[in-house]
């Protein structure tokens, strides 16, 4: 049975990702902190996404099949507004959590009550899964992010925690008039109410996909 109190809540968009969703819910259901749920939001997936997470036995997996196409954002809102947790972590469909994400991200959390939202370094992985490009920025704190917003996106998205407290106290969701920079929306509006920062630790893998 689903946790009544999780520590963290992960929200996770899924849509016709079947080559990967089994792997990415798998680092999740690996990580070292276990107190969390895991609400995934299949936005009518017609490649058997579904199916294949409905097929994975855990009781901390919250499986839920839109009755129509929401979008990323919907699906993002909806999720959010089924969270229990303490702490918010996004996840997307195709990557992966290293198994110490959670716990890493939690703790600062817990000793930091002035911050709002932690990133962390994200290696980029490709279609197989190899690791193409290894980060190793150094740990980057709140003037830094907060500057970066000036110019671009300061975390990788699907690799951030947030506080549950902060989008409930100012009732703060994803702009669902917003199409490709929801995350970047985001992180502007909810700066003035606290702290951002970045940790040195690889926690997350992050694919890239590429055509020729």
């Amino acid at each position: 049975m689903i946790s009544l109190n999780p520590v963290v809540s992960v929200v996770l968009p899924l849509y016709n990702a079947a080559n990967y969703i089994g792997l990415a819910i798998e680092s999740i259901l690996k990580q070292s902190l276990s107190n969390f749920e895991l609400i995934i939001i299949d936005d009518c997936s017609t490649d058997g996404s579904y199916e294949i997470v409905n097929q994975i036995v855990d009781s901390r997996i919250n499986l839920i099949r839109n009755k129509s196409n929401l979008g990323l954002n919907g699906s993002l809102n909806y999720a959010l507004s089924l969270a229990k947790g303490k702490y918010i972590a996004r996840m997307d469909h195709d990557d992966i959590s290293l198994p110490n994400r959670f716990e890493v991200q939690v703790n600062f959390l817990e000793k930091n009550i002035e911050y709002i939202l932690v990133g962390c370094n994200c290696d980029v992985i490709d279609g197989a899964g190899k690791v193409y490009i290894n980060s190793n920025l150094k740990e980057l704190d709140d003037n830094y992010l907060k500057s970066m917003l000036f110019f671009s996106c300061p975390f990788v998205h699907p690799s951030i925690m947030i506080r549950r407290s902060t989008l409930d106290q100012y009732s703060i969701n994803y702009n669902q008039e917003i199409k490709q920079a929801e995350d970047y929306v985001l992180y502007c509006t909810i700066a003035k109410f606290g702290k951002f920062f970045s940790a040195s630790n690889v926690l997350f893998q992050y694919r890239e996909h590429f055509s020729i």
